[in-house]
């Protein structure tokens, strides 16, 4: 089963990069939390060229020998606006948008048994090859590591990702219905999922090793064995469908959730689990507007930002 470790804690900040950090400990440097920001601001009127800077992040983390032979990804969920990371002085990637998470594979570069350095070179210039930068924006653009930071170890053989796909198999419409007869409805739903697996998998499903299950609410919904893979660049992707009993609509004033749990079995044991909440509804835009369970619906604008008064994102 895949092991999520978060590695938020006991950074240190220097809001100066050196080309010698990549390799090095930092000298001087300060300790600090995940998120964080570059630059603290102050009440009153600032300049906002004070958080537009070149920093450094850097933390040392010990890779367990249980860890070998295990597929490692290390994961930023956001850093503003692009960064470089390194991992024992090595470049392992390069990334732009401080809005986007990224992902690394750093299985074939950690030292198991021994403590691994993490270099992360930070810039928060604003630059005109990227979002939101090129023309006009009217709002700050603080820069940092202001979302989490971890680890995920994984079985070699495992989901890479997977996709529900709910939908309804009858035209609803609620248009003439009350919240309290909309809350009540029940309706047949068919659930597709897209499971994309590693080529690594394609030599154990020859013997029927491999095996795919899934919940509803709970309640088992698919239980079959891995076939009938279809290949998708450098890995594959397995396709099933469940038709689950008549299901209540989500709306806005019932927006019903069910929970669906797909695992991944080897030998029948489970080696890989994926886990989300989904929801029934029609949802489409026509000429005449926007239109959810068939019953038009107004749809106002909202703009929220994630930046906190004077600290940053």
């Amino acid at each position: 089963m895949a092991q999520r470790i978060y590695l938020d804690r006991k950074w240190r900040f220097n809001s100066e990069f050196d080309e010698r950090m990549i390799d090095e400990p930092m000298v001087s440097s300060e300790l600090i939390n995940i998120p964080h920001t570059v630059k603290e601001i102050p009440i009153s009127y600032f300049d906002e060229s004070i958080y537009q800077m070149v920093s450094a992040y850097q933390k040392s983390i010990f890779a367990p020998m249980q860890w070998d032979g295990k597929v490692v990804l290390l994961t930023f969920e956001a850093v503003g606006h692009s960064c470089d990371v390194y991992i024992n002085g090595r470049h392992v990637k390069h990334h732009e948008c401080g809005y986007t998470a990224f992902s690394v594979d750093v299985s074939k570069l950690l030292k198991y048994g021994e403590e691994n350095l993490i270099t992360v070179r930070v810039d928060s210039r604003e630059t005109l090859d990227q979002p939101p930068f090129g023309y006009v924006i009217d709002y700050m653009t603080y820069g940092g590591i202001y979302r989490d930071v971890y680890f995920e170890i994984m079985e070699q053989t495992r989901f890479l990702d997977v996709f529900l796909q709910p939908s309804l198999l009858e035209r609803i419409s609620t248009n003439k219905r009350t919240p309290k007869q909309i809350k009540m409805m029940k309706v047949q739903g068919i659930l597709k999922t897209e499971c994309h697996l590693p080529k690594s998998v394609m030599d154990l499903t020859a013997g029927e090793h491999v095996s795919i299950r899934q919940y509803f609410d709970e309640e088992l919904a698919i239980s079959q064995p891995v076939g009938d893979l279809e290949p998708y660049e450098d890995e594959y992707i397995l396709n099933i469908t469940s038709a689950p009993t008549k299901v209540k609509i989500w709306d806005i004033e019932s927006p019903h959730l069910y929970n669906v749990r797909t695992q991944l079995l080897i030998d029948d044991e489970v080696v890989d689990e994926h886990e989300a909440n989904i929801g029934f509804r029609s949802s489409e835009f026509r000429k005449t507007g926007y239109y959810l369970n068939g019953r038009k619906v107004k749809l106002r604008g909202l703009n929220r930002h994630q930046s906190y008064p004077y600290v940053g994102y």
